[in-house]
């Protein structure tokens, strides 16, 4: 049944607009089916089509990417540019999401980094635990010092528990 979703997927991939793109990445991370020709095709679509890709379209395709191990570099440059773009709508989810799977890929995009870490500090309050948890070992799998993030994370934490 998935073979055939994928195929008829990838043969339909040009009509799939963001929420279809985004859904099936997730779908087959989900089911932990791995497709390379799919995943490749959803880069591909998703590339062309980020400029009307929603917050949780991004994380959902970046975390399906990063769920299965399908390292793309393209479609992660290109997800880290829209991710800037859109920060200030990012909420915890997307921001802990986000910072997750690209440690997951042990990738270290510097201006991303900076805006999450930015947009984490200033709604850390709004952070659930597994939140704080994501993004702080994100920081700390990719080797990043960042004092102040970690020092709002170990507070917010506390103010938990």
């Amino acid at each position: 049944l998935l073979e055939a979703i994928s195929a008829e997927s990838i043969a339909r991939m040009d009509e799939f607009g963001a929420q279809e793109i985004s859904n099936t990445s997730w779908a087959f991370a989900i089911l932990k089916m791995r497709d390379d020709t799919l995943m490749e095709s959803i880069a591909a679509a998703a590339q062309k089509r980020l400029h009307v890709f929603l917050v949780l379209n991004m994380t959902n395709t970046l975390w399906a990417f990063a769920s299965l191990s399908v390292y793309n570099e393209q479609l992660l440059d290109a997800l880290a540019a829209a991710a800037i773009a859109k920060i200030s709508a990012f909420g915890s989810q997307g921001i802990s999401a986000t910072a997750w799977s690209f440690a997951k890929f042990s990738v270290t995009n510097e201006p991303l980094l900076n805006a999450l870490s930015a947009a984490a500090s200033a709604s850390i309050s709004a952070f659930a635990m597994q939140n704080l948890a994501n993004t702080a070992w994100a920081f700390a799998k990719l080797f990043l010092k960042d004092t102040p993030l970690l020092d709002s994370i170990s507070a917010e934490a506390q103010n938990k528990l």
